[in-house]
């Protein structure tokens, strides 16, 4: 984990910076994109630039948190946040297909808006994670799920788009004998798994 001091007026002394708690932490990821959509120079906005200051205390590191359609969680407990931009940035992560957001260290500005630049693109990478990478981006990483499980029983474990072909009837056919039948049964539990 990374040491940031803290000078204190007067006595010469340095102290460690405390860390963020997990919900500064998010809000700091909401600001961050607010500023990124609503600004062409966020990182010139008083806003962002506090952002990345705390998103550069998270609670350790590497510093893991899960995203899903509802938000961002922590150990599976959903992570309060405040800002309705927090809400869309985990949305906007989770439909690339990403379980999580890592970071591996404090993260700079210009990692965390190229980071926002492949989210905001009209066309998403087809492996963000490793998109991130080839864009140079060190500090954080999307980590991948795997989306509604493996294919339709011939793709020997693989995920369900690398054995996908443009027939939708055996992934349909199979929500619905799990739901026995009952299209609001199916609607909940493809809601609640994905």
């Amino acid at each position: 984990m990374r040491s940031t001091v803290i000078d204190e007026p007067g006595s010469g002394a340095a102290r460690p910076m405390p860390p963020a708690p997990p919900d500064a932490v998010v809000d700091a990821l909401g600001v961050a994109w607010s500023t990124f959509t609503l600004y062409e120079h966020p990182q010139r906005v008083e806003a962002f630039r506090r952002a990345v200051s705390i998103l550069g205390k998270c609670p350790a590191y590497p510093w893991r948190i899960e995203v899903s359609a509802e938000g961002f969680t922590l150990a599976g407990e959903p992570v309060a946040h405040r800002r309705e931009a927090t809400l869309r940035l985990a949305q906007r992560i989770f439909a690339l297909g990403t379980a999580a957001l890592e970071f591996g260290f404090p993260p700079a500005a210009e990692e965390l808006l190229t980071l926002f630049g492949l989210l905001a693109a009209p066309e998403p990478p087809d492996e963000p994670g490793a998109a991130l990478e080839r864009l140079g981006v060190r500090s954080i990483a999307l980590l991948h799920r795997e989306l509604f499980g493996s294919g339709s029983g011939d793709g020997a474990g693989k995920p369900w788009y690398l054995t996908y072909d443009g027939n939708p009837e055996p992934f349909i056919h199979k929500l619905l004998s799990e739901g026995e039948g009952d299209p609001t049964a199916v609607a909940v539990e493809f809601v609640a798994e994905y």
